[in-house]
């Protein structure tokens, strides 16, 4: 007797998940279960790009952000556009603990910028964090 009050019971809990998912075509509606999701937002700390210069190159830089703790672009170009670009530098105030070489430049801002642009090829690389 026990077993079929089990079973019954069993039963009439399957009957009732059945119903309570309920689909319907046409006009009618269509239970399902509602998803919240969250995104994760990543800050682009803009200064870092606002204290460079900006150059125009003949191509798009490659740029990438490091969560706040630096500034990274790419871009190809001549000898003469990177000493053009290393005076734009000097002028923005990158002017603190000069290191400059024919292919190499990195210096400091007053008010605590660090940047450092390589030259290697026909590739430009500008590195700038925060000190």
């Amino acid at each position: 007797m026990i077993k079929k009050i089990f079973i019954i019971a069993a039963v009439l809990l399957m009957v009732l998940s059945f119903s309570a998912c309920e689909i319907k075509n046409g006009n009618k509606t269509q239970n399902k279960p509602e998803y919240s999701f969250t995104q994760k937002e990543t800050v682009v700390f803009n200064y870092f790009k606002d204290k460079i210069p900006d150059f125009n190159f003949d191509n798009e830089p490659v740029e990438r952000y490091r969560d706040g703790i630096s500034y990274t672009f790419s871009v190809t170009c001549s000898q003469n556009e990177f000493k053009k670009y290393v005076k734009k530098l000097k002028n923005n105030g990158f002017e603190q603990n000069t290191v400059e070489a024919e292919t190499y430049f990195s210096a400091d801002t007053d008010d605590g910028f660090f940047v450092e642009a390589t030259y290697v090829g026909d590739m430009l690389t500008v590195f700038v964090k925060k000190t």
